[in-house]
């Protein structure tokens, strides 16, 4: 080997000799879920185009309340991200990708704070990881998990972050560590005022954004409404004039990420498709493709929309999404197997129990949850749809009602309904989009935020064509497609204007940085059959959506595979364990803490007591004992009345060998 060669191979060994010189913790272990260390690592690191900050201001920022670095552990583990030592001996918490692509084609995340600087500045921001990877404990023990509902609080997460970067801009004494560490030796007046402004740059977008997702629902650990964060990102990149903010009042549990690939429909409700096109040795899910990249946009990745093209020409959008990277992150999936229960640290099945309890699973959950051994990762499915009635009179759609009917000859989940409707529901402004089509028809001057979605996904992956034809190939000629870790800035062609200048994002219409106009809606009811759910959705349950086939009003149900570690439960993360789901809703805890990864063996969930200081108490009626519409722990109950004591404890034993 030549010395050249030889140094090539260091360098690209030098990763894997870092891991290999990490110190283990004693106290942590992975679950087997065939994955390798490298696997994880690319999980946890690959970006996928989401930009939140500089990387190097987020490194300097401290908390707005004392002088504790914002990435510090102690504070990181206040909203429950998981530490993570990278490869190459850095530190950031799991999930949290640094993205290094040129910034030529964007508009907001385009930033300048020192002279000559370049084009491919790294940002941080997140990756599937960071709400898709959580650990189970036992006292001091810890159980990784990939793929399972993390626990982090995204909302306070995002909140203090931009609270922290606001008090540092007005704070003379923090501005000037913060402009020391992130100038570093070009640190000098004149630097510091193109910092100033580039950081006032960022609060203004970042404020936007704020205001689009004012809500007056908290989440809380391991939700988020990823629906309404998409949602109102979109109708702010329409460049509206007005844009319409829905707000994003109905959060829902991250979903489990393990057999994914293997469903024909997503999402809690159903409403994205996976939709392979098989090549000769393999298949690209463009379903998958879509999906993921919509869940960019809503954590922090920018497309630059445009008007529609006079003469109907596709005019792909620009944007920061790394369609290459949602690839290959989604063919780790397709190989991630769901979690095996840990006898040697969570306790040993009753096999007798679980025996009795595979019966009860067969003659009564089988039918709607399709069984499915723990290492297939083959066989496709279909989704089993709970759906809430359609044409019926407001009277017979009783499973949305608190205390309502335990029979369900309707197969109606009878769960909280905000999610659902806010998916097909929800309006806003076409801005630059208006005129384009959506299942064929053109988009008005107001549209459904769902179209909008569906076009501003189509057309940012158009913009990144090159990126999808390359991994088709590479699919198509029996190789794999494999995220990888920002370390160098990726080429991109960049389309430009006659003087060699980028070519111009389009200026919005109006000022959007005012408050925006809102769907939200709120007042007293009459007495009827949704007590205190407010007119919106009250419309939206009882809207006749006739037979319209693309009309999705429910939420799916899915193999059980793994659910053990997948608590707290139903789509909204409103019953703390497996037990308390086999209760009669009205028997279910109405309040409970959460933000411990302590977890209860017996009944399958994680400590319901609080664990320290920011515990968050999970709520679903309010102090007046009306619901919390968002937060409402019924449903599922097709008879649970009917169970005895005996019947749930071997249910419960069962569902910890699936």
């Amino acid at each position: 080997m030549t010395g050249m060669g030889l140094r090539t191979a260091l360098l690209a060994a030098a990763p894997l000799l870092l891991m290999a010189q990490r110190a283990p913790d004693p106290l942590l272990t992975y679950s087997s879920q065939g994955w390798s260390e490298t696997d994880r690592n690319l999980w946890y690191s690959s970006s996928q185009g989401s930009r939140l900050m500089p990387m190097s201001w987020m490194r300097a920022l401290e908390r707005h309340q004392d002088e504790v670095l914002y990435l510090a552990p102690e504070n990181i583990e206040r909203y429950r991200y998981l530490p993570y030592t990278t490869p190459s001996g850095g530190t950031l918490p799991v999930g949290f990708a640094e993205d290094v692509q040129s910034d030529r084609r964007l508009d907001f995340t385009r930033l300048r704070w020192l002279p000559r600087q370049g084009d491919s500045e790294p940002w941080i921001g997140f990756t599937c990881a960071a709400c898709h990877t959580n650990e189970v404990a036992v006292g001091e023990r810890r159980l990784r998990i990939d793929g399972a509902p993390g626990m982090g609080d995204f909302q306070s997460f995002v909140e203090q972050l931009e609270r922290s970067l606001t008090v540092t801009r007005s704070d003379a004494a923090k501005w000037g560590r913060f402009a020391q560490r992130v100038l570093g030796a070009r640190d000098n007046q004149r630097n510091r005022r193109r910092l100033g402004e580039a950081v006032d740059e960022l609060l203004a977008y970042r404020g936007r954004i704020s205001r689009m997702n004012v809500t007056r629902m908290r989440y809380g650990f391991s939700r988020l409404d990823a629906f309404g964060h998409i949602f109102n990102q979109v109708s702010l990149f329409t460049r509206a004039g007005t844009p319409i903010a829905n707000e994003p009042d109905a959060p829902v549990s991250y979903p489990f990420l393990w057999n994914v690939p293997q469903h024909d429909r997503v999402q809690w409700n159903g409403s994205v498709p996976n939709r392979r096109i098989n090549l000769r040795q393999g298949y690209l899910d463009i379903g998958a493709v879509g999906r993921n990249t919509g869940e960019v946009i809503g954590v922090f990745g920018e497309v630059v929309t445009h008007r529609r093209s006079f003469l109907g020409l596709l005019h792909p959008f620009r944007s920061s999404v790394r369609v290459r990277q949602l690839i290959g992150l989604e063919t780790m999936l397709e190989r991630l197997l769901p979690p095996a229960w840990p006898e040697d640290m969570l306790g040993r099945i009753d096999r007798a129990a679980a025996e009795r309890g595979r019966g009860l699973f067969i003659q009564n959950c089988a039918s709607c949850h399709q069984p499915l051994a723990r290492t297939d990762l083959t066989t496709r499915f279909a989704a089993q749809m709970s759906w809430f009635p359609r044409n019926a009179p407001p009277h017979t759609i009783v499973p949305v009602t608190p205390g309502g009917p335990t029979t369900r000859p309707n197969q109606s989940p009878g769960t909280d309904p905000l999610m659902a409707c806010n998916a097909y529901y929800a309006a806003a402004a076409s801005g630059n989009l208006q005129g384009y089509k959506s299942g064929g028809t053109p988009l008005g001057e107001i549209a459904p935020v769902l179209d909008l979605t569906g076009v501003t996904v189509l057309y940012t992956i158009a913009g990144e064509v090159g990126e999808l034809l390359g991994s088709a190939i590479k699919i198509y000629e029996g190789g794999t497609v494999e995220p990888r870790v920002d370390g160098t800035s990726r080429s991109r062609r960049v389309r430009r204007s006659g003087r060699g200048d980028p070519a111009p994002a389009p200026a919005p219409a109006a000022d959007p940085t005012g408050p925006a106009a809102t769907n939200a809606a709120t007042g007293p009811l009459p007495s009827d059959a949704y007590p205190g759910l407010p007119p919106f959705y009250r419309g939206c349950v009882n809207k006749n959506w006739g037979g319209a086939e693309d009309i999705i009003l429910g939420y799916k149900a899915r193999p059980l595979t793994g659910i053990w570690a997948t608590a707290p439960y139903l789509h909204n993360g409103s019953v703390p364990n497996l037990y308390e789901l086999l209760l009669p809703a009205d028997q279910r805890s109405d309040r409970f803490w959460v933000g411990t990864r302590q977890f209860d063996s017996v009944r399958v969930g994680y400590v319901t007591t609080p664990s320290n200081e920011n515990s968050f108490l999970f709520r679903t009626r309010d102090d007046a004992a009306q619901v919390i519409w968002g937060n409402w722990n019924g449903g599922h109950d097709y008879g649970n009345a009917n169970l005895s004591e005996r019947d749930r404890t071997d249910l419960v034993e069962y569902l910890k060998t699936l």
